[in-house]
């Protein structure tokens, strides 16, 4: 089975992230999970680390293969090609809000 797996990933900050997709060949959603958790530059430190997960066919797979072996994000150093393709897509980690009686 294949699977799309967005992660919160980066070191961007206490909260910030960067979501990236994961193509990941596993047994069922439970080892993807697994297998995306343990992805260099996922984010270890949140919580909850892991957006969604989506079954996939075999050709979605290798295009998101593709699609990671040409993102800048993966690039070592950093060029200005990959500081803005990770300033265009931060996200910041929020925490629900207490919500008040009155």
């Amino acid at each position: 089975m294949y699977f799309r797996v967005i992660a919160k990933c980066g070191n961007l900050g206490k909260k910030a992230y960067v979501p990236i997709s994961f193509a990941v060949k596993a047994a069922n959603e439970k080892e993807a999970v697994n297998v995306a958790k343990n992805q260099p530059y996922v984010r270890k430190d949140f919580a909850s680390p892991i957006i969604s997960i989506t079954e996939i066919d075999k050709e979605s797979y290798e295009y998101l293969v593709a699609v990671n072996q040409h993102d800048p994000f993966f690039r070592k150093g950093f060029g200005i090609d990959k500081i803005r393709s990770i300033y265009d897509r931060i996200q910041i980690e929020t925490e629900p809000q207490p919500i008040e009686f009155v």
